[in-house]
C-alpha cells in the first residue's frame, strides 16, 4: 500500500480529533468513490461512442424497447 500525505490547517485537523473523525478512512473511501466515478464516466462515453457509431453505421437507432416492440408486433 502506498502513502499520500496531505497538508492541512491546524484548526482543521484539531476538529477533527476532537469529534472522532477518523480522517484516514474518510479521505480514502473518497478517492476510492472518484475512481469509481470516473470509471463510470468512461465507461459511458465509451457506450455513447458505439451507439454514434451504430447510428452513422444504420441509420435511426431507436431506443431497444421500440425495436423489440416492432419485432413483436410483426
Amino acid at each position: 500500500m502506498d502513502i499520500i500525505s496531505i497538508r492541512i490547517p491546524e484548526e482543521l485537523k484539531r476538529e477533527l480529533k476532537e469529534y472522532n473523525i477518523n480522517y484516514n478512512n474518510e479521505v480514502r473511501n473518497y478517492l476510492e468513490l472518484l475512481v469509481k466515478k470516473e470509471h463510470i464516466k468512461e465507461e459511458l462515453n465509451d457506450i455513447n461512442n458505439n451507439r454514434n457509431k451504430m447510428k452513422a453505421k444504420y441509420g435511426i437507432f431507436d431506443d431497444s424497447y421500440k425495436l423489440i416492440r416492432d419485432d413483436r408486433d410483426r
